[in-house]
């Protein structure tokens, strides 16, 4: 898995966790554009080991937290009947309610068209 071969070269001393100054380079390594002290905050909160680390499973939990877009988040839940997932039918109908002037046939005639237009 990326994440963990990106966690295990973001962990410096090679202890199998993480401290905030590893956590922020990697942040920003991964490009998680949030302030340094909303990082600081949540990790803050999220170290119960009180070593003030964050092993690799914490840090997956950690990630997936501060990456998350919860618009896009919620857009997905709401379309996919709270899948953490959207299916075909799903996509169809978001797409269809969503971007109306885009359905799905248009999507797919779009790209196997070799010169798109955005």
């Amino acid at each position: 898995m990326w994440l963990k071969q990106t966690f295990d070269e973001a962990d410096k001393n090679g202890d199998g966790s993480l401290s905030i100054n590893e956590v922020l380079q990697l942040m920003h390594k991964l490009n998680v554009n949030l302030p340094r002290q909303k990082v600081k905050q949540m990790f803050k909160a999220d170290t119960d080991d009180n070593q003030g680390t964050l092993g690799f499973d914490e840090f997956c939990a950690f990630y997936k937290m501060m990456s998350t877009r919860r618009d896009l988040y919620l857009l997905m839940l709401t379309y996919s009947n709270h899948k953490d997932y959207l299916d075909a039918d799903d996509l169809k109908r978001f797409l269809e309610t969503e971007q109306k002037d885009l359905g799905l046939d248009d999507l797919l005639g779009s790209l196997n068209d070799p010169v798109v237009s955005i």
